[in-house]
């Protein structure tokens, strides 16, 4: 009986280290990945469509829709394809 709960608690160690071991390696895989591709050309980009976007709905003229339309156009070109394609 004894060798039997040896054999349970080997068995509940051996499961939560390996376990932890995943945990970990998936966050670090993920904060590794995760926005690589922001950088301050796609936060400008960004930023001056969101701009754009609050001139457009304070004066919706066809010049801020023009402006707004470009803005937004080029801001998407920054973002992955994988998140072009959610939207």
């Amino acid at each position: 009986m004894e060798e039997e709960t040896d054999i349970n608690q080997d068995w509940q160690n051996l499961k939560q280290v390996i376990l932890e071991a995943a945990k970990e390696f998936k966050s670090s895989k993920d904060a590794k990945n995760a926005n690589h591709w922001w950088d301050d050309e796609c936060k400008s980009a960004v930023q001056e469509k969101n701009e754009a976007r609050g001139k457009c709905l304070i004066r919706k003229t066809r010049t801020n829709l023009d402006i707004y339309h470009q803005k937004r156009t080029s801001a998407n070109w920054c973002l992955p394809q994988e998140i072009r394609h959610e939207k």
